[in-house]
Parts: structure tokens; C-alpha cells; sequence
């Protein structure tokens, strides 16, 4: 009886294992905390973040080389005209289509191809572009009175302007979040 007195007037009846072991369970509590959950936690935000610049770095170098592509494309259609004007005068001399102008003609072509390479076949950059490829060869052709040739090269820089146009709104247009894309 005197050893039960004793127990209940210094507690430890009331103590279970939860209570002897509570410093260990903190313990290893914080150590699956501090060592495991923290650090997961910390790599999948700091994986999420990486990932979006990433995104966001690959999509600007992409731009950048549109931009390159488009400053070509405006190059080369922006003296187009001039540059079948004397392929005008030749066919209307009885002269052949100078290796200049074919090789011109060409280059078109290829820097259509190379446009098709950054942005879809629908994008409306690329169908402007074609358009105005189109008229030009149109425009070469135009050969045989100097009036038609002013026609089709009229419509041909209506056409460049929308190509100009189209190509400023991709060039301008928000970079999109990578959920978006």
C-alpha cells in the first residue's frame, strides 16, 4: 500500500509510453522533417522554377531567331521589285532571265523553308510570306508590258506590308507561361 502511495504522489502511474518517449518521437520527428519533407519540398519548388526559366529562355531564343529569320525574309522582299525591274527590261528585249534573278527567285524559296522550320505551316507569318512569294513570282512573269508589271508589283507590296504585319504581331506578341504553350 505504501509503494502505491508512492507511485500515485510522484505521477508515474499516469505516464504511459507516449510520455517516456516523447523527446524521441520529436527527435525523430524533426530529423524526417529537417532531412527528408524540407529538402523534397525545397527541390520540386526549386525544379518547377528551373524548369519555367528554362522555358521561358528556350522560347526567348527561339524569338530571336525568328527575328533573324523575318529581318532576312523583309530584306529580300523589301528590294524585290527593284531587283526583277531589270529581268522586266530584259524579256522585253528578247534577253534570257539572268542567273541573278533565278538565283533571287530561289533564295525566296529557301527563306520559306527556313521560316516553315520556326513557326507552324498555318501560322499566319508563313501563309503572309507565301502570298507574297507567290506575287513576286508573279511579278516575274509580268514581262510583257510594263503596266501589268506595275499591276502585279502594286499587289506584291500589299502583300509584303501584310507580311511585315503578321511578322511584328509574332515578333511582339507575350511570352506564354510553359502551361500555356
Amino acid at each position: 500500500m505504501l509503494t502505491s502511495q508512492l507511485i500515485l504522489a510522484t505521477g508515474e502511474a499516469t505516464k504511459g509510453w507516449l510520455a517516456e518517449n516523447a523527446t524521441l518521437i520529436v527527435g525523430v520527428v524533426g530529423i524526417l522533417v529537417s532531412g527528408l519533407v524540407g529538402p523534397s519540398v525545397a527541390a520540386r519548388w526549386t525544379t518547377k522554377r528551373e524548369r519555367e526559366k528554362d522555358f521561358r529562355a528556350r522560347t526567348v531564343a527561339q524569338r530571336d531567331d525568328l527575328r533573324s529569320i523575318v529581318d532576312e525574309s523583309a530584306k529580300a522582299l523589301g528590294g524585290a521589285v527593284a531587283r526583277l525591274r531589270p529581268a522586266l527590261e530584259a524579256q522585253q528585249s528578247g534577253q534570257p532571265l539572268s542567273q541573278d534573278t533565278r538565283d533571287f527567285l530561289a533564295d525566296l524559296f529557301t527563306l520559306g523553308q527556313r521560316l516553315r522550320l520556326r513557326v507552324p505551316v498555318i501560322d499566319p507569318v508563313v501563309s503572309s510570306y507565301d502570298a507574297a512569294r507567290e506575287q513576286l513570282i508573279a511579278v516575274s512573269r509580268a514581262t510583257n508590258s510594263q503596266a501589268v508589271f506595275n499591276s502585279a508589283a502594286t499587289t506584291f507590296e500589299d502583300l509584303r506590308a501584310d507580311f511585315l504585319d503578321r511578322a511584328r504581331e509574332a515578333l511582339d506578341a507575350p511570352i506564354p507561361d510553359e502551361g500555356t504553350s
